[in-house]
């Protein structure tokens, strides 16, 4: 379970993790969802590399495949393209095709040509679709998982299943399962996370499942793994910073000059733009991209 003390968010935890690289996404000096960080979880460090385009535009979900990276660019209004880049872009991305709205819920590559995608709709009801990166085709594969799974979205090789983050109205968050050729699957998987905004789901192989768990402004990587629960592993960035979502296992890449981090990290809202536009919690009454 997250524990929203400062104390626990500013400490390095003495919990063990196997080394690798992953990638998130944070926000940048205004707090738009497009800064792309390098976590290195052997030396339990951040480093923060490029911003992606020009500010325009927020990112979510991120899947590593053919060498490059894919993920998910939103207007204010909900507009998703697709966009890939590399590392030796420094932020520079290319959009390959138009997705709809509302698909700000996690990106998972499968295979080089299979990605899969959630999408939430203004209710908070999740789909699931499948993109086809060869034949640039996105088809909706679930209109039904249920209400709230937008933190997050990835592929377990080992079983076939998609495994995804979901929040309720309390925003308590929970693993659910997904078979991609089963519709009406989705269901959640051991006991409840915590709290908070979790954003970003990654299936590291023998790492285990991790994620990335946001409270009260500070961001931490957590192991969720065992279905008992979320370890925090260490912090990614201490209060006050910038929320991270979307998580990949990446290349260890190429040198690069990172990006220094800002002095006075004073707009914190507006890091939350499209967490919060998505949120299970504003809608339910009316009624996790």
């Amino acid at each position: 379970m997250i524990v929203p003390t400062l104390v626990l968010a500013l400490a390095t935890l003495s919990v063990e993790v196997k080394a690798g690289i992953l990638y998130a996404i944070s926000g940048d000096d205004f707090g738009i969802p497009r800064r792309v960080n390098q976590i290195d979880t052997g030396a339990s460090t951040v480093t923060p590399l490029f911003d992606l385009g020009d500010g325009s535009l927020g990112f979510s979900g991120l899947a590593f495949a053919n060498n490059q990276f894919y993920s998910v660019g939103s207007t204010g209004f909900g507009v998703s393209t697709l966009y890939t880049f590399t590392l030796a872009d420094a932020g520079i991305t290319t959009p390959l095709f138009d997705l709809g709205t509302g698909f700000s819920g996690g990106l998972a590559a499968q295979s080089g040509n299979q990605l899969y995608a959630l999408a939430n709709s203004l209710s908070g009801a999740s789909s699931l679709y499948s993109i086809d990166l060869g034949a640039t085709a996105v088809s909706l594969l679930d209109p039904a998982l249920g209400f709230g799974l937008a933190g997050g979205l990835t592929w377990n090789s080992d079983d076939g299943l998609l495994y995804a983050l979901g929040s309720d109205i309390f925003f308590q968050q929970s693993l659910f399962s997904i078979d991609p050729v089963a519709p009406g699957s989705a269901a959640p998987v051991g006991v409840p996370l915590g709290s908070g905004i979790i954003g970003g789901l990654d299936y590291a192989g023998v790492d285990g499942m991790l994620a990335i768990g946001n409270q009260f402004g500070f961001s931490q990587l957590l192991d969720v793994t065992s279905g008992a629960g979320s370890t925090p592993l260490f912090t990614l960035a201490p209060f006050p910073s910038y929320t991270f979502s979307a998580l990949t296992s990446g290349p260890a890449g190429p040198p690069v000059i990172p990006i220094p981090a800002p002095a006075v990290p004073w707009l914190l809202l507006p890091a939350l733009w499209l967490l919060l536009r998505r949120s299970p919690g504003r809608v339910r009454s009316s009624r996790h991209g």
